[in-house]
């Protein structure tokens, strides 16, 4: 068959003689395989409009309308916005990203259907149950794509398509077992390093590892940068670096890497007592005016502070939780007030904690006394709930509330991210039914009824299910949608978000 080649930037495009359609004949280097559209990996256009030769398919990306039928050609897609584990990686945030705040709207789309709950735009099949962590960004591709990192060690992408597809994930290269964390994906964090060939340095438990995907032909180069079990996961900082909390045969200490991703060593922790052995830590909580980066583990937490304004030298110090408190960490972690500037002294972060005769009370990320509470209360950072009850922005998390004796007295909210500015969130709510304590909910591993609602002035329910550990249900953002998922299930649910 016949062929014209049109060389471009982007590579040499083909055009088939008889039927006239151009295909990416080398992109990227190599030529494309199975599944990545030529748009993604090189900005090509289609047409403007459906309806007249709908087979005529992806032209270059200098063409401004299509030859066959003279129609203009769309522009190339939008870059698009991206996210980073956990919450979103969000670096607009005050006073810093860790917490389960975001910028973004939340408003979903408006629907014609019941107003007791709505059908997911689209379910998408995982390629195996699992804890993913999800990272949205362009990884030398125009538009961007979605990295699925299974904490177990594989690696899938897909651009997550708006039509049905059975499985539009794609394995990126071999040797998983390597790839393993003890992390979960709640507290998995990650720090994009930018360039011709974008890298992304991930938490194992052999060390920090550098994963450089190339998607025209769908492998991945992966390497360990930085020996030493990865306790606490990455922290990117952009005036500052990459910081992550490793264990070491002589303890644990604080990785530096430059902007670059090089290793620059550790930072031992100071003098004294420190976490024990084999310990996990939730995803960094990270102030970027100060510096101030705090890991927390179930029997305390790690404070790493920059010391001066140059940011070019840093301190670990460990601190344990008042003798017999534990935290219990599937509550989040509260911020108090709206300082830029939170540090060791100031109190300003709080986490839920359990002694065996005291009961439940936050603990602070300081020098405060604790502060007890009836029942565990969730939070994304700023919204607190007691129960199914909303606590208003000027109460602190252990503030007294009126009892509930209505309908859903028995359930539980656990907030999945929120939008201070607008008045937004994305929770899920479990019934516990009414025998049930809170804390033996926590330690469940039991299916619960469980209901996903978005706020937005008002509660609209979007999906029932049943799921134990509902609140490893996650969601991240993806073009103008917004997708859920948890660990214990093999579909991916995308929702529509309002324009």
């Amino acid at each position: 068959m016949a062929t014209f080649s049109w060389p471009t930037a982007d590579g040499e495009w083909l055009q088939s003689a008889e039927k006239n359609r151009f295909s990416l004949g080398v992109a990227l280097d190599k030529p494309t395989r199975e599944g990545l559209p030529p748009d993604v990996l090189s900005g090509a256009k289609t047409r403007a409009s459906a309806g007249v030769r709908a087979d005529c398919g992806f032209f270059p990306p200098t063409f401004l309308a299509c030859p066959q039928c003279g129609l203009p050609l769309t522009p190339a897609p939008e870059a698009g916005t991206t996210w980073h584990p956990p919450f979103g990686g969000d670096a607009a945030l005050t006073p810093g990203m860790g917490t389960r705040i975001t910028t973004r709207a939340l408003g979903l789309a408006a629907h014609a259907g019941p107003t007791l709950g709505r059908e997911p735009a689209q379910v998408f099949a995982m390629p195996a149950t699992g804890d993913y962590a999800f990272v949205v960004d362009r990884f030398g591709s125009y538009a961007p794509v979605v990295l699925a990192v299974n904490t177990l060690g594989g690696c899938y992408v897909s651009t997550l398509p708006e039509k049905d597809q059975e499985s539009p994930w794609h394995a990126l290269g071999t040797n998983q077992a390597s790839r393993r964390t003890s992390l979960a994906a709640r507290q998995f964090s990650v720090a994009l390093l930018p360039g011709a060939k974008p890298t992304l340095l991930v938490p194992t438990d052999e060390g920090i590892g550098a994963l450089t995907p190339h998607l025209a032909t769908l492998t991945l180069d992966y390497a360990i940068v930085v020996p030493g079990r990865v306790a606490g996961s990455l922290a990117q900082i952009a005036s500052l670096g990459t910081f992550a909390l490793q264990e070491l045969a002589t303890g644990y200490a604080l990785c530096v890497l430059d902007s670059a991703g090089k290793p620059q060593g550790h930072v031992a922790a100071g003098a004294g007592p420190s976490a024990p052995s084999g310990h996990t830590f939730d995803a960094p909580l990270c102030f970027n005016l100060r510096g101030d980066i705090f890991w927390v583990g179930e029997r305390g937490f790690f404070h790493a502070r920059n010391i001066d304004k140059a940011g070019t030298a840093m301190q670990l110090h460990w601190h344990a939780w008042p003798a017999g408190w534990l935290a219990v960490r599937t509550c989040g972690c509260a911020h108090i007030g709206d300082s830029t500037t939170s540090h060791i002294g100031d109190s300003s972060l709080w986490q839920l904690g359990f002694h065996p005769s005291e009961g439940y009370a936050y603990l602070a990320l300081g020098s405060a006394a604790p502060q007890p509470v009836d029942v565990p209360r969730m939070t994304s950072g700023k919204l607190v709930f007691h129960l199914a009850d909303r606590l208003n922005r000027n109460q602190a998390p252990w503030d007294d509330i009126a009892a509930n004796s209505g309908p859903d007295k028995d359930d539980v909210i656990f907030p999945l991210l929120e939008n201070p500015s607008d008045n937004q969130y994305l929770a899920v709510r479990v019934n516990r039914g009414g025998n049930e304590t809170i804390g033996a909910l926590l330690a469940s591993h039991d299916e619960h009824n469980v209901t996903v609602i978005f706020y937005d002035g008002q509660d609209e329910i979007i999906w029932r299910t049943t799921m134990s550990h509902p609140w490893k249900t996650s969601a991240f953002f993806h073009g103008r949608s917004i997708f859920i998922h948890h660990p214990g299930a093999t579909k991916l649910y995308r929702f529509l978000l309002a324009d």
